[in-house]
């Protein structure tokens, strides 16, 4: 048996994978908003075993479902993946960080074009220098 809450993009739900010898089911909760460990811990000791007793989940036959085993070495990728994957919760965190870089880029831009002409100033001057000297002055 195997419980997985998840957010759905709206709502927290539940999925309870159960894999017996001759039949796979899957059952779907919704917990609303982000539940607590007591929510959750109420489900599993007091709500579960109603909803697997009614047999309202999708079921298959094992034979259908057979999943190979996964690579040590893959799953290890992916978790690293998935550990280094930064989440941003709300909207307006997004909006501030894609902000946050268009003046990043605005100010790079801004360095470069300043640092063409300090470079195209300084050989001006020199050439100016220079013609100075030839003329004998």
């Amino acid at each position: 048996m195997k419980l997985t809450i998840y957010f759905d993009g709206q709502f927290y739900a539940g999925l309870v994978e159960i894999e017996t010898s001759d039949c796979y089911y899957a059952y779907r909760h919704l917990f609303g908003k982000e539940p607590k460990n007591e929510e959750v811990l109420y489900f599993v000791n007091h709500e579960l075993l109603g909803l697997i007793e009614n047999k309202s989940g999708s079921a298959t036959r094992s034979s259908e479902v057979k999943q190979r085993p996964i690579n040590p070495k893959r799953l290890q990728r992916l978790a690293a993946k998935e550990s280094q994957k930064t989440s941003l919760s709300t909207k307006a965190e997004l909006a501030l960080k894609q902000s946050y870089e268009e003046k990043k880029k605005k100010k790079q831009m801004n360095k470069r074009e300043f640092m063409e002409q300090q470079k195209t100033h300084k050989r001006q001057l020199k050439i100016m220098k220079r013609k100075a000297k030839h003329k004998g002055r």
